[in-house]
């Protein structure tokens, strides 16, 4: 983590659970210690916060210094994630509001907003990563799923977790997503904590629908279905199911048939196979390996 989110990050946390219960909180533009700003910081700050006429100015002037719009999101981050409880409650003529007004800045702002977005995604609490998770799908810049497909190797497994969680919702990375599947291959096969593993194999399903690489992503899938762990295997037979590949079905026959043929019983994994075979087929009437291999002679591709 920079230096630099670190104390942001403490000051999201403090805010998270800010307010009294009557009503939202008063919003305040001294969110940091205003005497200690230089003019500029302040002058734009307050026209922000007034939602001033020449705030459209001022945006521009944000732009080009780095760091007077690194000022900016910090603080809008903090207003959004203060108002995030109250937001609901704001009178419809009243809209938008201080959370609706920071998160549109956010997204203007997002050359700037996204890096400090992802650092609280993988280090925040739950509502303050949600609420950056959510603009950074919304940012809709295929450049960040190859950055975030990059976290997967982060030393905490929660962080992986969040990272793999996150490569679901974000946009194809175009000339980047053959590394952003490898790296979620990787993690899919290889990572030691299940939690992580399954999280990556709905990562990997969600984007082969949404155009990855559909081979590579069932050949993945397909080797998911014999990991040590069922929550990674049942995930894997759903994620197959969710890409539509007809070409899944014989992955999910062989598990099928080692499910019925092993010595542990697992219901919940045979359902889970069946039913994702049944999705895949059209066929919700067949029932057991023996049948699905004989009507998979007479109509496979």
């Amino acid at each position: 983590m920079s230096t630099r989110s670190l104390p942001l990050l403490l000051g999201l946390l403090s805010l998270a659970g800010c307010g009294s219960p009557g009503g939202a909180p008063e919003p305040s533009p001294q969110l940091t210690a205003e005497a200690q700003l230089p003019e500029e910081y302040r002058d734009a700050w307050r026209a922000w916060y007034e939602d001033s006429p020449d705030w459209p100015e001022w945006r521009e002037r944000v732009a080009a210094n780095p760091r007077l719009a690194s000022f900016l999101v910090d603080n809008l981050i903090r207003v959004m994630v203060r108002f995030y409880d109250h937001s609901a409650v704001v009178k419809a003529g009243d809209l938008p509001g201080y959370f609706e007004r920071s998160q549109r800045e956010l997204l203007w702002m997002h050359e700037a907003s996204a890096p400090v977005l992802l650092e609280l995604v993988l280090v925040g609490d739950g509502v303050v990563a949600f609420l950056a998770g959510d603009l950074l799908v919304r940012i809709d810049d295929p450049r960040w799923s190859l950055e975030v497909a990059l976290r997967l190797t982060e030393p905490k497994a929660e962080r992986r977790r969040r990272a793999a969680a996150l490569l679901a919702k974000l946009p194809h990375a175009q000339r980047d997503e053959p590394e952003v599947l490898q790296r979620l291959e990787r993690c899919c096969l290889e990572d030691p904590e299940w939690f992580v593993r399954a999280e990556a194999v709905g990562a990997i399903g969600a984007r082969a629908l949404a155009g990855s690489d559909r081979e590579a992503s069932r050949r993945t899938l397909s080797l998911a279905l014999s990991d040590a762990d069922r929550a990674v295997a049942l995930a894997a037979c759903e994620a197959l199911a969710e890409t539509e590949d007809v070409m899944a079905i014989p992955a999910l026959m062989n598990l099928l048939e080692r499910v019925e043929r092993g010595s542990s019983g697992d219901v919940k994994l045979l359902r889970a196979a069946e039913l994702a075979l049944r999705r895949l087929s059209g066929q919700p009437d067949l029932s057991g390996a023996d049948a699905w291999r004989r009507w998979w002679r007479e109509n496979r591709p």
